[in-house]
């Protein structure tokens, strides 16, 4: 009986890491995010962050906007360099996050090229505002 326990235990164990996979593991699972865009509605960036797996190369974002509209933050998967070298009418997979508070983006961390990098600060400073909305954009 006791060992009979042990196996449900532990195979329910593991069913249960084996969901909590995330669900971009790479850019082509990008949609996935904004298909269960209500598992993070109301929730820390944090956790949306939580479930991208491939690194976050740039950021940038609209925040404190005059017209009471959410603020916006850009994700993309490429760093400033090959950005900006694009083939021209390519769009680089771009994950947008409305946020709901206002929130202080530091333009002068953004006026050059490599400021746009994402660092894990970011993900300290802003994980704790909250999303309204996911959308997606872009080709690999």
């Amino acid at each position: 009986m006791q060992c009979l326990c042990n196996f449900f235990l532990a195979a329910s164990l593991l069913l249960t890491s084996a969901t909590q996979a995330q669900l971009m593991r790479k850019l082509s699972d990008v949609q996935k995010l904004k298909e269960r865009e209500t598992l993070f509605i109301g929730k820390p960036l944090e956790k949306l962050l939580k479930e991208i797996g491939p690194e976050i190369r740039m950021a940038s974002a609209q925040s404190n906007r005059p017209d009471n509209l959410p603020g916006l933050i850009f994700f993309k998967f490429v760093d400033a360099k090959e950005y900006y070298k694009r083939e021209k009418g390519k769009l680089y997979t771009t994950v947008i996050v409305s946020i709901k508070e206002n929130f202080d983006w530091d333009a002068r961390r953004n006026s050059k090229s490599e400021d746009y990098t994402w660092i894990k600060e970011d993900e300290k400073k802003f994980g704790s505002l909250t999303v309204v909305r996911i959308g997606v954009l872009g080709e690999n």
